[in-house]
């Protein structure tokens, strides 16, 4: 793909500009181990470890979660 302005990309059609994007995150995804963290999401992530080593069993997979959003019970 060529040199691309803000002006060029409003010309592509939404399936050029989607493959721009995917261009994009896949350069960042392979150059980056990760987006790094917030502190707030560190601490929300470490209150829901805490949480799930004190209560390991009162978690929900998964598989049945999925199956009630799709209505598969």
């Amino acid at each position: 793909m060529s040199k691309t302005t803000l002006s060029n990309l409003k010309e592509m059609s939404v399936a050029d500009r989607l493959q721009m994007i995917q261009l994009i995150w896949d350069s960042i995804e392979s150059t980056e181990r990760g987006l790094p963290l917030t502190p707030s999401q560190e601490q929300e992530l470490d209150r829901r470890l805490a949480n799930y080593e004190e209560n390991p069993d009162q978690v929900t997979p998964w598989s049945e979660i999925k199956n009630d959003l799709l209505g598969n019970r």
